[in-house]
């Protein structure tokens, strides 16, 4: 009987000492939902809130459904930013936090954002060493060598760079053609644009072209792909000049 008596007197105590507790609330809420333009979801917004009533700022992010709570903002009027960084800023203005209640943004809808950047332009040397690649050779383009007192034959071309060798060994064909990676001219294969030019008989330059038609010439001396068959020496590549959207053209003599 006393314990019932004890159990009875604790819980009135408790609820006595509880309403005034209940009655100190002194501050509100704030809460919303945010959508984009098409009606989804707008997963972790910023929703910052400045006002009179508040020292500094107050922040929060929308969560993976968009809403938003912030709780325990002091009685006044605010200032409700909300931002994304696809979308653009949305401001309330004087929205009202009352005491004990819970202000409503209802859906706040965001419209995507556009950005414009003023262009880039970057300068560099290229490497001198292509990492992606294992063949060795060299490239050259038409201001390489159009100011060069070279003969006209794209051959000459050729031997401006260090991996070519002059060969002046003779033959009843003519001399031999230059030398790469320790071989003789006639080991060589010669292409432009794509098509193989050598001479099939001796293995020697099957066209002469002047190198007034070639906008580059690539050789390769070494580590080179297996379709330059029958190469025991390099391989050179020329590609000729071609069109483009503008008229353009040059004269020679």
């Amino acid at each position: 009987m006393r314990g019932t008596f004890l159990c009875i007197f604790l819980l009135g105590f408790i609820v006595t000492i509880s309403f005034p507790l209940l009655a100190q609330e002194t501050t509100g809420r704030l809460e919303g939902r945010v959508l984009d333009a098409a009606g989804q979801l707008v997963a972790y917004a910023n929703i910052m809130v400045t006002g009179p009533a508040l020292q500094g700022t107050r922040g929060t992010l929308t969560s993976a459904q968009g809403r938003f709570v912030m709780l325990a903002l002091p009685v006044g009027e605010y200032t409700v930013n909300v931002s994304h960084v696809s979308y653009q800023e949305k401001k309330f203005e004087a929205v009202r936090v009352r005491l004990g209640q819970t202000t409503t943004l209802g859906d706040v809808k965001l419209e995507e954002h556009t950005y414009t950047t003023k262009e880039i332009v970057v300068e560099a040397e290229a490497a001198l060493i292509d990492p992606a690649s294992t063949e060795m050779g060299a490239t050259l383009v038409a201001k390489d060598y159009e100011a060069l007192p070279i003969e006209r034959d794209y051959r000459s071309v050729v031997m401006l760079l260090p991996q070519a060798n002059e060969s002046f060994l003779e033959s009843k064909g003519g001399r031999d053609p230059e030398n790469f990676a320790g071989s003789t001219g006639l080991e060589n294969r010669y292409f432009i644009d794509g098509i193989d030019v050598s001479d099939s008989y001796r293995g020697a330059i099957g066209v002469r072209l002047p190198y007034n038609f070639i906008q580059e010439v690539q050789v390769r001396t070494g580590g080179y792909e297996a379709e330059y068959r029958s190469s025991l020496g390099g391989a050179v590549n020329v590609v000729t000049f071609s069109g483009g959207n503008k008229v353009a053209g040059h004269a020679f003599g």
